[in-house]
């Protein structure tokens, strides 16, 4: 993956002041699995990274390292048994954790020969093993950070399952890009086909391939500027 969870989750877990069980408690995740993730010894599904995500008031991309935390931080909590302090996001200098939207901007990270462009960089990826479902995000200075870009891939028959809703005010343009994509709002499925677009607001929301045998690949735009 471009981008692993434990790189940022157990920053922003004792930036709040939280514990694994706190954590497991605000997101329905439960503490053994949050562990796992913060040590890397395994990867969320779409689905857990979503709620762990939604629980921290941030975005999948600050849980990948990648964007902003909304919630804009607090003081760092204790270590925890073996773990070494936390160093505050606030602060600044070189220890500072990045709250900032990560990425060169314009007139740093060139590529040869151009200058002042900032050069490429992949996105942060979140893909399950067999389960057919591959998450892409880009996290960029558009709206002040408050738009994320999403690509996803699914395989036929493939769904990244339910999702609770969005925190209120988000607004989310899906765009398909080829083969068709399911989007159930509420429970009520709506379908979307390459080259069709569909926006929605706070709803819970399932992803789904109904073809049997295409994958279909789509694009959500998340636009949090309203929040």
């Amino acid at each position: 993956m471009a981008g692993t969870p434990e790189l940022a989750l157990r920053r922003l877990r004792r930036d709040r002041g939280w514990s694994l069980r706190t954590l497991a408690e605000r997101s329905g995740v439960s503490a053994a699995m949050l562990s796992e993730i913060e040590r890397g010894a395994k990867s969320p599904t779409v689905r857990l990274a979503y709620q762990i995500a939604r629980a921290l008031d941030c975005s999948i991309s600050a849980l990948l390292g990648d964007g902003p935390d909304r919630s804009g931080g607090a003081p760092p909590g204790p270590a925890g048994p073996g773990e070494a302090p936390a160093a505050d996001p606030r602060a600044s200098g070189p220890a500072a954790a990045p709250h900032a939207v990560a990425g060169p901007v314009a007139g740093s990270g060139a590529s040869p020969g151009a200058p002042g462009v900032p050069a490429p960089r992949p996105g942060r990826v979140l893909a399950e093993p067999g389960g057919g479902v591959r998450r892409e995000s880009h996290a960029g200075p558009l709206l002040h950070g408050r738009l994320e870009v999403v690509v996803y891939d699914l395989a036929p028959g493939a769904s990244t399952g339910p999702m609770a809703p969005n925190r209120a005010g988000t607004v989310e343009q899906v765009v398909a890009l080829a083969g068709t994509v399911e989007v159930v709002l509420d429970g009520v499925p709506v379908r979307v086909a390459a080259g069709e677009s569909a926006a929605h607001g706070v709803h819970a929301t399932e992803y789904r391939n109904p073809g049997a045998a295409e994958p279909c690949r789509f694009l959500v735009l998340v636009d949090t500027t309203r929040c």
